[in-house]
């Protein structure tokens, strides 16, 4: 009575369980580089519109430096407190460098200077300075009061997703 016991896990098993074990490495290993590239593209993303975001700010800062200089020589070549901000209005526009929009309103109170910077395709660096008053040059010939981005594209309020068709026709 010699009865042959037969092994609970026979070679085969073993062999479909490291067969199982190294798909499920790949699988992760696959994942994790996905995973891993789309780490890298969004960085790269973030870092080229950092980088447009901050050329355009440098931008802004050097018309800032000229329109200093400008105001500064208007400033002291003026003759009465009327002819400075007159000489403004004429100066200001001439200054106008690649990409740089330079508007001006000149009937409120205190006037008005835009700047506006092309940071890419859909937005822009929008710098807003008041002039002061020539008598109130002591703080500066110009306040910034608003330095911000500003979106140029135009919003499409359609966010729906196209998932099924129940009718049996194109819905597009």
């Amino acid at each position: 009575m010699n009865k042959r016991q037969t092994p609970v896990f026979n070679i085969g098993s073993s062999s479909m369980l490291v067969i199982f074990i190294v798909l499920c490495l790949v699988t992760f290993a696959t994942l994790s580089l996905a995973s891993a590239k789309n780490d890298h593209d969004y960085s790269q993303r973030i870092a080229d519109r950092r980088t447009a975001y901050y050329n355009a700010c440098n931008t802004a800062e050097t018309m800032l430096d000229t329109i200093d200089a400008e105001l500064d020589d208007i400033y002291t070549n003026r003759h009465d407190d009327d002819d400075y901000f007159t000489s403004v209005k004429y100066a200001l526009p001439a200054l106008e460098m690649d990409n740089v929009t330079v508007s001006m309103n000149f009937t409120l109170e205190e006037p008005v200077v835009n700047l506006r910077i092309p940071v890419d395709d859909t937005q822009e660096l929008d710098v807003t300075l008041t002039l002061s008053a020539p008598e109130a040059t002591g703080d500066g010939y110009y306040r910034i009061t608003q330095w911000q981005t500003v979106n140029t594209a135009e919003w499409s309020g359609d966010n729906s997703l196209h998932l099924m068709d129940i009718n049996g026709t194109d819905s597009k």
